[in-house]
């Protein structure tokens, strides 16, 4: 379904689901007026709706050549590269622009708000969670090693909840001067 629809041709799924629905809606009919028990309709609707998937797929494999070979090997580097363009391009921003200040949100965004300097601008960087508690690689051996060198050299690291601060106090050694808690009040309706 999400092919179908990224390739704009969601008519067809819709086309699909109105034809099983119509299937569904003649197979109940003619299942009721022969008598059969409710148990029997109900499953009879369950296995059409189960023809769905299937009619999907037999006309996605028709009219597409999808490779499952396919290894995925350029991810990495097209994120370096997306990285060090977003680098290189915030710089210019910092520098052709009067701006007061720099704020950025989520991780990699952070840490290129802090590589391209606080010269030009202030540079406030916000941190949503606990950075030292993700078990993934990612974080755990490039984000957190990056976070903690770079943190510490921001004019105000924002904290959207006390453990994130503490967790960038006691763990990530962010000075506590540079640190500044925010929290949202909730409305219980």
């Amino acid at each position: 379904m999400i092919l179908l629809v990224a390739d704009q041709k969601a008519y067809v799924k819709y086309c699909i689901e109105t034809f099983i629905a119509f299937i569904n809606l003649l197979l109940t009919v003619f299942l009721i007026q022969k008598g059969f028990s409710i148990q029997a309709v109900k499953l009879a609707a369950a296995v059409v709706f189960i023809a769905k998937p299937f009619l999907l797929s037999v006309y996605v494999k028709r009219n597409y050549n999808i490779d499952r070979k396919i290894k995925l090997n350029g991810e990495p580097m097209f994120q370096m590269k997306s990285f060090f363009k977003r680098i290189i391009t915030l710089k210019r921003l910092k520098r052709n622009n009067d701006y007061d200040a720099c704020i950025s949100f989520m991780d990699s965004a952070n840490i290129a708000n802090i590589l391209t300097g606080k010269r030009h601008c202030k540079t406030i960087v916000s941190v949503r969670n606990t950075l030292s508690q993700s078990r993934s690689k990612e974080y755990k051996y490039i984000v957190n090693p990056i976070a903690k060198l770079l943190y510490s050299h921001t004019d105000k690291v924002i904290a959207l909840s006390k453990g994130t601060e503490w967790d960038l106090k006691e763990n990530l050694g962010v000075p506590e001067k540079n640190l500044q808690q925010f929290i949202m009040d909730t409305i219980l309706i």
